[in-house]
C-alpha cells in the first residue's frame, strides 16, 4: 500500500519566521516542505520516520534476496547438498574452515 501524506509547503522566509512552531508541527507528525526558487525543495519529517523507512528498506532488501535465492535452482541444489552433508555428518569445525580458507588464500596469493 503506498504511503501518502499532505505536506505543508512554505517559502524559506515563511519557514524562518515560524521555525519553532514548525518544529512542533513536525514533531506531531506534520511534514513541512520548504520551497526556495532555484533550489530543491526540502522536507522536514521526524527522525523516527526516516529511521523507520530505513528499517523497512533493509527488511525489503532481505526479503528480495531470500526470494532470489529461493528461485535460483542451482543455489537450492547446493543448499540441499549441504543439508545432506550435515545429515550424514560430513562437516568440519569453524577452526578447520578458517584454516582451509587461509590455505586457499595463500595458494592464490590473496591476503
Amino acid at each position: 500500500m503506498p504511503v501518502t501524506f499532505e505536506d505543508k509547503i512554505l517559502s524559506a522566509t515563511e519557514a524562518r519566521q515560524q521555525f519553532f512552531k514548525l518544529l512542533e508541527e513536525v514533531r506531531e507528525g506534520q511534514p513541512i516542505t520548504i520551497h526556495q526558487p532555484k533550489h530543491d525543495d526540502v522536507t522536514m519529517v521526524p527522525r523516527a520516520f526516516i529511521l523507520g523507512m530505513i528499517n523497512e528498506m533493509e527488511a525489503l532488501t532481505e526479503r528480495i534476496a531470500s526470494y532470489e535465492l529461493a528461485t535460483d535452482a542451482n543455489a537450492m541444489d547446493m543448499i540441499a547438498g549441504s543439508e545432506s552433508d550435515i545429515k550424514i555428518g560430513r562437516t568440519i569445525t569453524l577452526a578447520e574452515a578458517k584454516r582451509a580458507l587461509e590455505e586457499r588464500r595463500r595458494k592464490h596469493g590473496h591476503r
